[in-house]
């Protein structure tokens, strides 16, 4: 509280689930322990979308995709010249000159070794901004496929960006054969979950 009897407080959107709110609760009761107030402004998934995306928000829990790209792609949240403007993944409103240099030379990169320093001082200067705090992370992934896709009973690949980058699946042009005249004839086969946990818990195998 200040000189003027005003409570510091921000206004925390996030997207309306179960998860998010016990999250946000959290949150809210640990920010008191210190004198900050947050209010919770939980919204539909659309409407919360769209406020953070024109920028009418204070505080958000919200994390972009990595997508498939198998190293960042700095420019869609750090870019300068977006900051401020309604429509575009600047959400912190970051705008920084050293880091618009960093990133016009990060797009330009064929160094390896150079392409690590940048990223490095990249990381560096959104730290000390202080503008997105890392709070959960997943350590797992989960994808679908037909089940002529095959992986080895010792697949242990804890983390990639997409399932194809592991290098690890092959086709089985058998199974796939067998599927497709099965598709061909209305006939089904039972659907199967098999979680590959061996990089986690050191198990010989795959728990079926």
């Amino acid at each position: 509280i200040n000189e003027a009897g005003q409570r510091l407080s921000f206004s925390l959107t996030i997207t309306h689930s179960t998860e998010n709110v016990a999250i946000a609760t959290v949150l809210k009761a640990e920010a008191a322990r210190s004198g900050l107030e947050l209010t919770i402004d939980a919204l539909d998934p659309t409407a919360s979308f769209t406020k953070i995306f024109e920028k009418n928000h204070q505080l958000t829990l919200l994390a972009w995709n990595t997508g498939y790209s198998p190293v960042p792609i700095f420019q869609w949240e750090l870019n300068g010249k977006d900051a401020g403007e309604p429509s575009n993944f600047n959400t912190t409103n970051i705008a920084d000159d050293r880091l618009d240099e960093l990133v016009l030379e990060w797009d330009g990169l064929s160094d390896p070794q150079r392409a690590q320093e940048i990223a490095h001082e990249v990381q560096e200067r959104v730290h000390e901004y202080a503008a997105w705090v890392p709070g959960l992370t997943a350590g797992y992934r989960r994808i679908g496929h037909w089940r002529w896709v095959r992986w080895p009973d010792y697949f242990q690949v804890p983390q990639y960006f997409f399932w194809m980058q592991s290098g690890v699946f092959w086709i089985d042009e058998a199974l796939k054969a067998e599927t497709m005249r099965a598709r061909n004839d209305g006939e089904s086969f039972e659907p199967s979950t098999t979680v590959y946990d061996r990089f986690r818990n050191n198990n010989a195998g795959a728990a079926q």
